[in-house]
């Protein structure tokens, strides 16, 4: 926060967190999928579909490589989103080598993570992380002036 300080960083980790939440639990309840039905190295008792675990490492860890990446090299970002990434395969890994979740409901799971984050990430411009970015950067760019301001940064 000292080295870049911005004050949506927070708005837009809480709503990348809860909205994984929220979709993930409203998935499981609309599909209600059972279980694998072999020895279990966890007991779980909600559905299975699709993997809550996965879903969150998969948003969460995403998140935190754009907010970590912020104002750094591009090596530096791509190492963080594929550590990001790794975490959530090892996670969607681990699912399924407990016994707790079908392959499928670790791809729904990454699949929902990532497409949560994708879409809270663009609300938030990106990098600039600043809620409604992308919507002042069009209407620059459509404006009679537009082409000589549009590769102005926002911030």
């Amino acid at each position: 926060r000292r080295r870049l300080p911005s004050r949506h960083a927070l708005a837009f980790l809480v709503l990348v967190v809860l909205g994984q939440n929220l979709i993930a639990n409203v998935a499981k309840a609309l599909v209600d999928r059972g279980r694998p039905e072999v020895l279990r190295l966890a007991h779980v008792a909600s559905s299975s579909f699709p993997s809550g675990h996965t879903t969150t490492a998969a948003a969460c860890y995403a998140a935190a490589a754009l907010v970590l990446g912020r104002s750094r090299s591009a090596p530096t970002r791509m190492r963080l989103a594929a550590a990001a990434g790794a975490i959530a395969a090892g996670v969607a890994a681990t699912r399924i080598l407990l016994g707790v979740h079908w392959f499928t409901d670790t791809i729904a799971g990454l699949a929902l993570g990532w497409s949560w984050f994708a879409l809270c990430a663009i609300a938030f411009g990106g990098r600039l992380l600043r809620f409604g970015a992308p919507v002042e950067v069009a209407e620059r760019v459509s404006s009679p002036r537009g082409a000589e301001t549009a590769s102005t940064p926002v911030d």
